[in-house]
């Protein structure tokens, strides 16, 4: 495959990755995400992983602040993130080269 596997848009969830020995369908996260909350979810859970071979991190922002650095290297396994987020407006994720996949935002009802 040529060039940056982790700029290959996946929104239909069509393309999967095996990452040591499991089976991905990444969520779409390739150029980051400005998601807006307005104060109204408590938690983002997840996973992260290297895609075709590669290191790299994500970075999880709440109203510009830094909630999260996650690094990972090509041969970890798939790390799962958890991070309060009670009171954020707006969540921004930076990812690295690699993927989220499977993020889950619990919201107050």
């Amino acid at each position: 495959m040529a060039g940056n596997p982790a700029a290959i848009d996946n929104s239909d969830g069509r393309r999967t990755v095996m990452v040591r020995g499991t089976e991905i369908r990444p969520y779409n996260l390739t150029h980051g995400a400005n998601i807006p909350l307005e104060g109204r979810y408590s938690r983002i859970t997840g996973t992260l992983a290297a895609t075709a071979g590669f290191s790299g991190h994500v970075r999880i922002f709440g109203d510009d602040i830094l909630l999260g650095d996650f690094r990972y290297e090509a041969n970890d396994y798939p790390l799962e993130i958890s991070l309060g987020i009670v009171g954020v407006n707006t969540l921004r994720i930076v990812p690295g080269v690699g993927m989220f996949y499977n993020i889950e935002l619990d919201r107050f009802d």
